[in-house]
């Protein structure tokens, strides 16, 4: 089977590559991922976000979900001065609650 990948590094990459993958295509983002692997011509690694509508109604199904998987870690930025404003605190404060099972307080 042939195995797609993001283009850039990423831990899609490093997965694949520890799995002993070949990648034989490459692509620029993950809805473009999710086309190739629709085609039943390929494997690839998509967020559970994006995956879960496919899985659900049968277009795509996982592999061995248990034993092959892996977590991303991301962040937000922000300069130190100016101090954030009121509309950047929100956006902070909405990103960490909604990643943590917390409401934000508007």
């Amino acid at each position: 089977m042939n195995y797609a990948g993001i283009r850039v590094n990423s831990p899609n990459l490093h997965v694949g590559q520890k799995l002993g993958f070949r990648r034989s295509a490459k692509v620029q983002n993950e809805q473009a991922l999710a086309i190739l692997i629709m085609s039943g011509s390929y494997l690839g690694f998509l967020p559970d976000h994006l995956a879960a509508g496919f899985v659900g109604s049968g277009l795509m199904r996982k592999v061995l979900p248990r034993d092959v998987f892996y977590r991303s870690q991301f962040a937000a930025v922000t300069r130190k001065r100016p101090a954030v404003n009121r509309i950047t605190k929100l956006f902070l404060d909405t990103l960490v609650a909604a990643h943590s099972g917390q409401a934000a307080e508007v």
